[in-house]
């Protein structure tokens, strides 16, 4: 079955892009579900561990392994619903897990501010980009660039092969 699924998914995007741009959607889209997932999946077990102080969690690998499942069949469950209102749910949890608590730590910056308390970081352009790039610097910027563009909308742009080849050139910097 999931052999025909990721034909399907190769089908469609090799389709519409070729077969090179098809096979490499299927890669990025394999790499996207063994790793990414993964690793998010960790990270949510880790700060459940620390936040119910249960350390048992993060260190025992069958404990782990079973709320990894409970995850992704949690997560399969809820898709079953419909897009739509995967949708709806996705836009209330984007508003909760990260525009309120950005909102909440510019409110509190600015009330430590009028209570006169001291910077302690000088902001100035020589300080807040860094000074050279290199592959370290800009693996910051993965987690931005999949959260707000998305692996398969990067195969949709039009010279996908000089963007493909620019990768490892920006890794090397």
């Amino acid at each position: 079955m999931t052999a025909g699924i990721g034909w399907n998914f190769y089908l469609g995007k090799g389709g519409s892009l070729g077969d090179r741009a098809g096979w490499t959607a299927m890669f990025y889209q394999w790499i996207h579900i063994t790793v990414g997932m993964n690793t998010m999946m960790y990270v949510i077990i880790g700060a459940l561990s620390i936040t119910f102080d249960t350390p048992w969690f993060n260190t025992t690998p069958s404990i782990r392994f079973l709320l990894m499942m409970v995850i992704i069949w949690s997560i399969t469950l809820v898709e079953m619903v419909g897009v739509k209102k995967i949708g709806h749910i996705a836009e209330w949890l984007f508003g909760l897990g990260i525009a309120l608590p950005v909102i909440l730590l510019i409110i509190t910056f600015f009330v430590y501010l009028f209570q006169g308390r001291p910077l302690y970081m000088h902001l100035s352009l020589n300080n807040i980009f860094p000074h050279h790039l290199t592959g370290a610097t800009l693996v910051a910027f993965v987690p931005f660039v999949l959260a707000f563009c998305g692996g398969k909308h990067l195969l949709r742009m039009q010279n996908i092969w000089k963007i493909l080849k620019s990768i490892p050139l920006l890794c090397s910097l």
